[in-house]
């Protein structure tokens, strides 16, 4: 038997950020909740989580397609592990986007309810 963990997550991108070394990745936040504060300086989204995409061709797709603000659903697996120091805190589980789709227009309204009541008009991308 084969045993796996799987995340899917719809919510708001409220980050991107793109690293060459130590091994090239995407790391994209994403929050669940609404934005809050102004839109100058500071964080406009107080929480958070952060995903990682490894995949070269869905790193590019992602950067055309995915703009801050854009609402997503996203779906990968997650892994956790001892706790490895980062910045100023620690983290301990780590999530790998391996599928998303972006919600188009007509299906942003369905969001404020926090839930969503029909299919994304697109198909995940890998």
């Amino acid at each position: 038997m084969t045993y796996f963990m799987r995340f899917q997550v719809v919510g708001e991108v409220a980050e991107m950020l793109l690293l060459e070394k130590p091994e090239r990745r995407l790391l994209v936040d994403i929050s669940t909740d609404a934005i809050t504060g102004d839109h100058g300086i500071g964080r406009r989204y107080e929480n958070r989580t952060s995903f990682s995409i490894r995949c070269p061709l869905l790193i590019d797709v992602f950067r055309c397609e995915v703009s801050v603000g854009d609402v997503i659903q996203a779906a990968g697996t997650f892994s956790q592990t001892d706790y490895v120091p980062h910045k100023t805190s620690y983290i301990d589980t780590t999530f790998l986007m391996q599928d998303f789709s972006k919600f188009h227009q007509e299906t942003a309204r369905f969001r404020e309810s926090h839930s969503v009541h029909s299919g994304s008009p697109s198909t995940f991308l890998h």
